[in-house]
């Protein structure tokens, strides 16, 4: 459905099964797709040291962190960790959680994170977090009629008569030095070298420039094994971690090494800076770390675990932009889509002209334009900011992205950003985010106010 409007720039490589479907169906693990799409499951860990058997729920999963600290969740959902009535307060779910999060700060003596600490450390069963934090059954059996505030100045009284009936060995309430001294610990092993966990979890996602910012993902698996897929080739492996958790060795099977040398890790975010060498740039892990150690954190080969994460790192290095594609776009209201015809005026070398979309409530969509009729297929993705419309034109499979720059809530009008030729929703995303906003490109949902756009050659601002 070429409009005249093709802005073509391709920054990426998608890769790695659920990358692929993200990229190539328009989804992403920022959001689920409106139409009979479902996101993954996931898996993340909750550590002062690892949380073992602490209750959590999502809006989908619910269940007790298993001997690893580790909880289920799907894209996009908030997780609340509990012990029995005693509710932690909600959190977005992620690959890594800690109290900082929880307490929504980075500050390690921030009130709510000190007694969250305090909490955890206190109900563990031997009362040594060094080997692990593990909440026991009693506890959460106990923990009846509770509500705590971990801001609040009473917490001490408020958690006090929990204490002797918590399974734990402690009889007394673990101090604010004590508590902090340990995390800090914990912060400092996760800032300081990888932690294997996250990596095993799922897949991986390195960022980096190669003439363009491109995306190669990785799937660590727990036996050792690896699959990578860059640039359109697919490949395995095997991976180990050395060096104290410096260095990440990876064997292509072919006899082929690669060095990932840990540089940084960003809590907040949970994205690692990198260097990363093959055996004809170094000849061991020795002289990869050695290298690596002496070069200043230029923060341009990143690990993330989470393909929105990537996309919007992508978008933020080719573009300038602040790298947050969910927020940059504005969502499509589905239900003035779904089931309804819409009008589409727009500007094709300064002359305006009128089609219009038709939506069915199955996925198929009709497009329509002085008597020509283009039927194809529609899903939502990307948290409803992506509107993927598929079809046949001259005998070719055709994939267009739709996203709304901005909408006019006064006209009730949405100025549309279409993309007829990219090779990925990271390519469609970073073409609009260097595009302006010109308004020559309407969705408009009554038909006279449509005509009456393109007789006036746009929408009076």
């Amino acid at each position: 459905m070429n409009k005249g409007k093709t802005i073509s720039r391709s920054v990426a490589i998608c890769a790695l099964g659920t990358l692929m479907v993200a990229c190539s169906d328009g989804g992403s693990s920022g959001g689920s797709s409106s139409n009979n799409s479902s996101s993954t499951t996931n898996t993340g860990q909750f550590v002062d040291s690892e949380v073992v058997n602490i209750a959590y729920r999502t809006e989908t999963q619910s269940g007790f962190t298993d001997e690893n600290g580790e909880f289920k969740f799907k894209d996009g959902e908030t997780v609340t960790f509990m012990i029995g009535d005693i509710e932690l307060p909600a959190t977005d779910a992620k690959d890594l959680i800690t109290p900082l999060d929880i307490a929504d700060t980075t500050d390690v003596n921030d009130t709510s994170v000190v007694n969250i600490l305090r909490l955890l450390q206190t109900l563990d069963t031997d009362g040594d977090p060094d080997n692990g934090i593990t909440i026991a059954d009693l506890a959460h059996d106990n923990a009846v009629g509770y509500d705590i505030d971990f801001s609040s100045g009473t917490f001490d009284d408020d958690i006090e008569a929990l204490i002797p009936l918590s399974g734990s060995d402690n009889t007394t309430l673990v101090d604010q030095a004590t508590a902090v001294a340990h995390f800090q610990s914990s912060i400092d092993t996760l800032t300081s070298a990888f932690t294997p966990s996250l990596f095993t979890n799922g897949e991986a996602y390195n960022v980096f420039e190669d003439d363009t910012w491109v995306i190669a993902g990785f799937t660590f698996k727990t036996d050792g094994s690896l699959a990578w897929d860059y640039a359109g080739e697919q490949g395995t492996g095997s991976y180990e971690f050395s060096h104290d958790n410096k260095v990440i060795i990876l064997d292509d099977d072919e006899d082929f090494n690669e060095f990932v040398v840990f540089k940084s890790f960003d809590l907040e975010t949970n994205m690692y800076s990198v260097c990363w060498y093959d055996d004809e740039d170094v000849a061991s892990a020795d002289a990869a770390l050695e290298d690596c150690e002496g070069k200043e954190d230029a923060m341009d080969e990143l690990i993330v675990f989470d393909i929105q994460q990537a996309i919007d790192l992508v978008v933020e290095k080719t573009t300038g932009s602040n790298g947050d594609s969910t927020s940059s776009f504005a969502q499509f209201e589905t239900e003035k889509f779904i089931g309804q015809t819409i009008y589409d005026a727009y500007s094709d070398d300064d002359v305006w002209a009128l089609g219009s979309l038709t939506f069915t409530a199955n996925g198929e969509f009709t497009y329509s334009e002085d008597g020509e009729n283009i039927p194809g297929e529609y899903t939502f993705s990307d948290s409803n900011r992506v509107l993927n419309l598929t079809f046949e034109e001259d005998g070719e499979a055709q994939h267009n992205y739709l996203l709304v720059y901005e909408i006019d809530t006064t006209n009730d009008v949405y100025s549309i950003c279409w993309v007829d030729e990219a090779t990925d929703m990271v390519d469609a995303k970073s073409q609009c985010g260097q595009e302006t906003n010109d308004w020559s490109e309407l969705f408009v949902f009554d038909e006279a106010q449509a005509e009456q756009i393109v007789a006036n050659e746009g929408l009076a601002q």
